[in-house]
């Protein structure tokens, strides 16, 4: 993924479009810098971490990635290990915020 963030930390998400809390989706930490410079990223399957919603996953959860039909990027409260997003990559109160995607590529490695 190449993209240009603000400073904040965002989330990438994959689901299966089902849009229930009980529904396991898979996350990853994006970093931004905030610099107006574009970033790339590699965001492998392996790396996802599985959620329900503001819980964790059971451990038995695995990504079939032939399910998913969602993909989204989000600024959440929380990081991919449920960890708070500190006010420095969140922000407080009412803020601004910005991330462009420049481009979503897949990279199959055989």
């Amino acid at each position: 993924m190449r993209y240009t963030g603000d400073g904040k930390t965002y989330k990438f998400l994959l689901s299966d479009d089902t849009g229930k809390f009980s529904t396991v989706s898979w996350q990853h930490d994006i970093v931004s810098t905030g610099d107006n410079k574009e970033q790339v990223i590699e965001i492998h399957l392996k790396d996802l971490k599985a959620s329900m919603g503001p819980r964790p996953a059971p451990s038995h959860c695995n990504l079939d990635i032939l399910t998913m039909k969602e993909m989204g990027i989000m600024l959440s409260l929380k990081l991919s290990d449920r960890s708070s997003n500190p006010v420095e990559t969140f922000g407080q109160g009412i803020f601004p915020f910005s991330f462009k995607i420049h481009s979503i590529e897949p990279i199959i490695k055989e």
